[in-house]
Parts: C-alpha cells; structure tokens; sequence
C-alpha cells in the first residue's frame, strides 16, 4: 500500500510541486481574507475577552483590544494577520515533517492533498480562520523535535529546554485561547515519555501544571454579570452573539451535548459519515506504521497500541461536542505526529505492492484527495468536492463572474 515507483517524475520536484501548489491555494484564501471575514462565528468570538473579569477563551480578545486600544491595529487586521501567519507556519511545519516520505510518491500524496490533515480549511472555508491551528501548530513543532531527537541531533537535555521554554509556555497561551488545546495534552505526554522512558520525568510537573490550568479554566464559575459586562463593551464592534455562548462560559457548552449527541450519534447518514473519516484519520497512519516496522524500513522503534488510541480517545468527545470534522482533522494530525516522531528510512529497492495494485491504489489516493472534502460541521452535508470542486468555484467566481449568490463573495461573507 502506497508504494508507487516510478522513475518518470523526479522525487523532489514531486514534492517541491505539491507544497507550491497547497501554498497556491492558501494564497488565494489569504488574499479574499483581506477583503472579507471568512469565518465570522470565530471572529466574533475572538472578541471574548478579559475587561470585566476572567472568562474561558478571553485572552486572544484582551491582546487585540489591547492593540488596537494602544497601537491602533485595528481588531480585524490582527485577526486577519494572526490567522494568515499561523496558517503559513502550519503548512511549513507540515511539509517538514512529510518531507522525510517524498521518495515515497503515493505516500507523499496522501499526506500532502489529504483533506483531513492541511488541505481540511482549504476545502471546507468553515474551517479556516479556527483556534484549532494553534493545537496543529503544536503537534507539529512537538513531533519535530522528537524526530530530531530520535535520529541524534538534539540531546536530553536540549529537548528539557525546549519543552519548559517554548512547548509548555505555548500550551498555556494557547488553552487561555480556546480549551481545545486540552485534548492535544495526552500526545504531548506521551511524546515527552518517549524522551524520557518513565513516567515521572523532568517534564512531569509541567503537565501537572497543565492539569491544573484545565480544571481552572473548565470549572471556573464566570458569573452572567461579567458576561453581559463583557457583550456590552463589545457592542459598538456590530458582533454576532450567539458565538459568545460557547465562548465564554463553560455552561453554555454542557448545554448542547443533548441535541450534539443526536445530530451525530442518532442520525444515520451522519453517524457513518462520522464513523468513515475516523477510520481515514486513524487506521492509515496505524497500517503504516505497522506495516513498515515489521519489514524493518521504518522508524526503528516498537510503539505501543495505546499510544494511538490513548492520544486520540479524548477527540471522540466530538460526537456530543459538535463540530465533528475540525476534530476528526485534529485526530488525523495527532496520528501523523504519533508516525512523524520517528524517523522514516524506507528501502526504494524493494518491491513492496504488487503492481496490479498500484493503479487501484493510486485511483483511490486521487479521489480521496482530490474530490473528497470533510465539512466542519457534518450535518447532512455532501462529502462530495475537496479540492476540485473549489477549483470549479473559483472559475466561476473569478473567470466566468458568475452573478449567482453562491459565487457572490459579498453574499457569502461579511465585509471588512
């Protein structure tokens, strides 16, 4: 499975081509960013902030109040900028960490256009412009760094630092911004247990820590005067506020588990919808590490079953939360930084598919990632479209200047 040689295109200018072309259709997102805000549910949100007391996800709001009060950055700019710079990084971590599998073409394709992993906001706009980037940012940056330390360039004590100085303050930034963070803790855990092989370490106390810092912020009781304090200060900026909601008190989300549980659970199409993308965002990632351990081309150390389910099981909460493809995008990247830690050394010159499999496969890789999309928010939504559906939909937007309201940018999204 995934193993397509072929001489007739070259291995880097393979790759090299598809980081352009993922970096080329973000460009164009970036740039109607600038002109609309994409995905006004999180910039609303984004305005929760600290000015009449603590409130759960306040601290991006109070940092670009705080800019456009003293610096005059205006709050959409620092949205805007935020979400731009975040995705960028993203995808160069992204292609670092797959960069290792590029002589591997079929495997470099399946990651590289997979549409639960870095293509997910492209195909899906309601995607784009979420806190969840920051949570990718760090199990990216995180799995890296153990692949550094695996193959011998970092020491123990390099990575101490690393994760005192950047990964543990960066969590805490991050969980003050949205608590989603808190379901990555388990990955991060066990990657830090892989430095250390026990589990009271040197990195121990800062997840105690952690833990600490989530039970404040799920369980702190934000009183409906600070809430309503809050929307009124923020009621100049023209927000919607039915995102503040699920925001800032914690109350609010306990609310919804009831009707979350039978949009995804009880509804048939979407269960298996649901139940498909958590197989494609799981099982791959698992079957190759496997598969290339036992053939001893790959990573060099046994990994425990656990360790897949253990850091992806908090994710499952996704069928009483909501929301379901931005977590089943998250759990395919945790399972891709559970695989990225661990460096990739695979044998070209072995024949390890048959090749009257090798076209079924590659079909199937295109199809998956060319026509396939997961939707943010799988509510009897087609799966049907991914990347060349989006194709189609700027041809008629900027080619054909097609008038309908589906193409109609200022129809679809709100002005600057």
């Amino acid at each position: 499975m995934f193993i397509l040689k072929t001489k007739l295109i070259n291995d880097k200018l393979f790759s090299y081509s598809l980081f352009i072309f993922v970096v080329s259709c973000y460009l164009v997102l970036f740039y109607l960013s600038t002109k609309f805000i994409i995905n006004d549910w999180t910039w609303s949100q984004a305005h929760t902030n600290y000015s009449y007391g603590y409130v759960k996800r306040g601290l991006f709001g109070t940092l670009i109040l705080f800019f456009e009060n003293n610096f005059n950055i205006n709050t959409v700019k620092s949205f805007t900028n935020f979400f731009i710079l975040l995705k960028l990084l993203n995808i160069f971590l992204f292609f670092l960490l797959i960069s290792q599998y590029f002589k591997n073409k079929l495997l470099f394709l399946f990651l590289a256009l997979n549409p639960l992993l870095i293509m997910f906001a492209f195909n899906d706009l309601g995607g784009y412009q979420r806190f969840d980037d920051l949570s990718v940012f760090l199990i990216l940056t995180h799995s890296l760094i153990l692949r550094s330390f695996n193959k011998n360039i970092i020491s123990e004590k390099h990575y101490t630092k690393f994760l005192y100085l950047f990964i543990f303050p960066f969590l805490c930034f991050a969980m003050l911004i949205h608590e989603i963070v808190v379901w990555s803790l388990p990955f991060h855990f066990f990657l830090t247990y892989n430095v250390y092989k026990k589990l009271i370490n040197y990195g121990f106390f800062s997840y105690i820590i952690l833990l600490i810092l989530t039970l404040f912020i799920f369980l702190y009781p934000v009183s409906d005067a600070t809430f309503n304090n809050m929307l009124k200060g923020l009621a100049e900026k023209n927000l919607s506020h039915e995102p503040f909601k699920f925001s800032a008190q914690t109350k609010n989300n306990i609310a919804i588990i009831k009707e979350q549980i039978g949009i995804n659970l009880l509804t048939s199409y979407n269960f298996i919808v649901n139940i498909f993308f958590l197989f494609m965002a799981t099982f791959p990632f698992y079957y190759l590490f496997k598969r290339f351990e036992k053939k001893n081309e790959v990573f060099g150390e046994k990994i425990r079953n656990s360790v897949f389910i253990l850091s992806t099981l908090p994710y499952l909460s996704f069928f009483v939360i909501g929301d379901t493809g931005r977590w089943l995008s998250l759990i395919a990247f945790t399972s891709l930084g559970i695989i990225g830690q661990y460096k990739f050394e695979l044998s070209v010159n072995k024949e390890n598919t048959k090749k009257i499999f090798q076209i079924p496969i590659l079909v199937l890789v295109l199809i998956f990632c060319f026509f396939i999309q997961v939707p943010h928010l799988i509510k009897h939504v087609t799966i049907y479209g991914g990347i060349f559906q989006k194709g189609l939909d700027g041809y008629n937007i900027f080619i054909l200047k097609n008038n309908e309201d589906f193409y109609n940018l200022n129809i679809r999204f709100k002005n600057h």
